[in-house]
């Protein structure tokens, strides 16, 4: 791992959950100094749900690339969105079935991976 990349774990580690005080996993990245001790997060309280990891259908100027849509279409041809349990887009999750911080959210996790 690079020497940046433990300094800012060792950074993180230095940071409680700003919520409950548990470990850090994610860190708010777009922030002030100010707003800082505000921005470290662990995995329960993290929020979760960003328009950015909205599943989104396969559009048909797409076809010739990609193949057939996975979508189902409507009678336009146009595809239809899948909606969640709630009634909003169908959001990316993680492998406990939540929906996926915003990505302006650093994983823990991730700054490791591209580390080794």
């Amino acid at each position: 791992m690079s020497n940046g990349n433990q300094e800012y774990l060792n950074y993180i580690d230095s940071h409680p959950c700003c919520k409950c005080g548990a470990p850090t996993k994610w860190v708010y990245g777009p922030s002030s100094e100010r707003e800082l001790k505000d921005n470290f997060f662990c995995d329960d309280c993290v929020p979760r749900g960003c328009s950015c990891n909205e599943v989104y259908p396969m559009y048909l100027d797409d076809l010739e690339e990609y193949g057939e849509p996975e979508f189902e279409l409507d009678e336009q041809g146009n595809p239809i969105p899948y909606l969640d349990t709630d009634g909003t887009m169908m959001q990316y999750k993680d492998d406990k079935g939540r929906k996926l911080p915003c990505i302006e959210y650093d994983s823990r996790d991730w700054i490791e991976e591209i580390g080794k």
